[in-house]
């Protein structure tokens, strides 16, 4: 179920379009999924999709490690 609440880290939320702040990665993706906290720390975890709607790929990234783009 996804959550639509803002995301302490950084005013993320479902429906923003964000890309890697980690050198090595080079993509962009929209969060489809407000996992909450439940990364070490208490970190917030987002479910990331890449790609097309129903064709794309889907992976779990932390609020840390994401920077929203614009559309």
């Amino acid at each position: 179920m996804a959550r639509n609440r803002t995301s302490s880290a950084g005013s993320l939320k479902v429906g923003d379009h964000v890309t890697s702040k980690l050198p090595a990665f080079n993509w962009k993706g929209v969060i489809v999924e407000d996992l909450g906290p439940l990364g070490i720390d208490g970190s917030e975890i987002f479910v990331i999709r890449v790609g097309d709607e129903d064709d794309g790929r889907r992976f779990n990234a932390r609020a840390e490690s994401l920077e929203r783009v614009a559309a």
